[in-house]
């Protein structure tokens, strides 16, 4: 059986990049929402610093993580575009608990 795969992931924007920061997020999420191994992708922000994201990733098994980072747009806006202006990128790969 194949188990899902989640992200949280921890970015923070250098200053003066947070609107850049949001652009290239908002072209990546209607399109991760049409990858057929995502379940879901939810961009948060901090309410006290703007220049903090946090991104919730849930898909369906290690296959549809890996074909979502193997896409042209996420190596465009991801690794081409928005981690570049990033100051911190936090990232954590889960698995549900076993036996919960």
């Amino acid at each position: 059986m194949s188990q899902r795969v989640v992200l949280i992931v921890d970015w923070v924007a250098k200053a003066g990049q947070a609107h850049a920061v949001r652009q290239y997020l908002k072209t990546m999420v209607p399109l991760t929402h049409q990858e057929p191994g995502n379940l879901q992708y939810d961009v948060l922000e901090d309410p006290e610093n703007e220049n903090a994201f946090v991104l919730y990733e849930v898909y369906k098994d290690q296959a549809g993580f890996e074909a979502h980072c193997s896409s042209d747009y996420f190596k465009a806006n991801v690794l081409e575009g928005a981690l570049p202006l990033l100051e911190k990128r936090e990232r954590r790969i889960l698995h549900p608990a076993k036996g919960v």
